[in-house]
């Protein structure tokens, strides 16, 4: 027999079509057993470890795993940039956002005198707003074209 999967790889479910919702006493029973029944069909038909993980659990985890992925990259960059803009990250000459809002937040107060001098340090900073929220809206896309969920026309 093939080598027993790791545990994360049995939590991954994908229910039949045609099978009823369980109750809510019987949810946790149903889920190990569908969970079981789900890896187990394909190890029965026999197939292989990594066949079972690039058919089966890889096009089921790539929804989560790009979300988090998103999550994370906007999580990680504004913490850099708020860093750099404190002056603890990333420190010159590298070139960084935070740290250019900070070289330039001086320039605000000349705003009134000059528009472009009080433009300057929001060029970065909406930059930094700009990228964060492209990625969220790329994320979403691609969650909502894997999903399976059609748009009512």
């Amino acid at each position: 027999p093939p080598p027993p999967l790791p545990h994360f790889f049995l939590m991954i479910r994908r229910p039949p079509r045609s099978t009823p919702k369980p109750s809510s006493a019987d949810s946790d029973v149903y889920k190990r057993q569908l969970v079981m029944d789900y890896v187990e069909a394909a190890r029965l038909r026999g197939e292989g470890l990594v066949w079972i993980m690039r058919r089966e659990i890889l096009p089921n985890i790539m929804p989560p795993l790009i979300a988090e992925f998103g999550l994370r990259f906007c999580f990680v960059f504004l913490t850099i940039a708020a860093l750099s803009f404190l002056g603890v990250g990333i420190q010159p000459p590298t070139a960084d956002w935070g740290s250019m809002v900070r070289e330039n937040a001086s320039l605000i107060q000349f705003a009134q005198y000059d528009i472009k001098a009080g433009l300057t340090p929001l060029l970065p900073a909406s930059a930094i707003a700009l990228l964060t929220v492209a990625v969220n809206f790329v994320v979403d896309w691609f969650l909502h074209k894997t999903s399976g969920i059609r748009d009512e026309q």
